[in-house]
This record gives C-alpha cells, structure tokens and sequence, in this order.
C-alpha cells in the first residue's frame, strides 16, 4: 500500500497527470487525496471525477482479465486457486451468471473484497461489456462518497488523518455489512437451486 502522505505529494507535484496511474494501483486512498485537495481549491472535483472513475475502472478490468485468463496463465490459475475458484467452479460460474450484475455492484460497494468479486467475474466469463456496464455504475457512487470524505477532512485540515482512518473506518463496516449480506443471499439462492435440481 502507498503512504498515503506520498500519494499528496505526488498529485501536489503533478496534479491530474499522476491521479489516473495512482488511481489504477491505490484507487480508495487516491480518491481521497483527491477530495482533500479539492477541499483546498488545488483540484477541480468536475475534472478530478472522471478520472478518478476512469483510473479505477482501468484497475478493475485488470482484474477482470486475471480472471478470464486463469485458464492460460500459471499465474492467473494460481490467483483464482487462492481464491478459492478452482474448487466452487461450477457454483462461482452460476452464481455470476445468473446474477452478475447484483454481484458486481456489490463487489464494488466493498472496501476489502472488492478484488475477489472481479476476479470472480473474469472468471465466470461474464461480457466486458455487462461489467463495465455494472462496475462504472458502482465506481461513480463510491468514488463520489470518497470523493466527499476527502472534501470533509480538507475542511479540517488538522484533523485530515483521522477523517482519513474514519472513512476507512465507515468503508470497512459497510463491506462487512454488504459481505455478510452477500453471504446470505448466496446461500439462498444455493438452497433454491438445491431444491429445483432436487425436484
């Protein structure tokens, strides 16, 4: 993870040229820097937007293609075999397919999972397209929230780190919520499905 004092210095020396690259590699902390420096009238939130979405977007399809590609790279399989794919792969597969959108979105609302689920897409083949489509959809609510954290701690500039550990904070819980949510839901459809094939 980079410090995130490293990440202010850089947007401070290059402002918008280094948002989108740190974007695709740190998109949260990232994000906030750039509310923070918003808050300072050192960025303009209508051009800082855009390509804040576009940078994280940019990083979630990379995941995306680790996953699709799991089967034509050692690597790639051995990503997905951590996660746990390789074993649940015909669940992983109906579970994207018949809901992939739902999962998407939820994937991208999550602070700490959220990689699992894009993967998880990849892996499932689910169009470029439909995640693209999902996933710009999750990215411009959650970098807009970020974006208003960061907007937050600016105003209170000697406070700026503890906003910062706050909205992780908040981000943590929510992914916690939106997981055990997530969980519940998967099981549901499981037992249904287990029902119809037992049927």
């Amino acid at each position: 993870m980079i410090n995130q004092d490293l990440i202010i210095n850089w947007l401070l020396t290059y402002k918008y040229f280094v948002l989108f690259p740190i974007m695709v590699v740190e998109g949260p902390l990232a994000n906030m820097a750039a509310g923070f420096l918003t808050s300072l009238s050192i960025f303009n939130p209508f051009i800082a937007l855009p390509i804040i979405i576009a940078g994280d977007v940019t990083g979630d399809v990379i995941y995306y293609f680790i996953g699709y590609f799991a089967h034509s790279f050692k690597w790639a399989l051995w990503i997905t075999h951590k996660l746990g794919f390789e074993k649940h792969r015909e669940r992983v597969i109906k579970s994207f397919q018949d809901h992939g959108g739902k999962l998407l979105l939820l994937g991208k609302l999550t602070h700490a999972l959220g990689m699992v689920f894009l993967v998880g897409a990849g892996y499932s083949k689910i169009s470029l397209k439909k995640f693209i489509w999902y996933n710009t959809l999750g990215t411009i609510i959650k970098s807009s929230a970020l974006l208003g954290v960061g907007y937050l701690a600016g105003a209170a500039y000697q406070t700026y780190h503890a906003y910062f550990e706050y909205g992780s904070f908040i981000i943590s819980i929510g992914s916690l919520i939106l997981v055990g949510l997530f969980y519940y839901f998967f099981h549901k459809f499981s037992v249904i499905d287990k029902k119809e094939y037992l049927e």
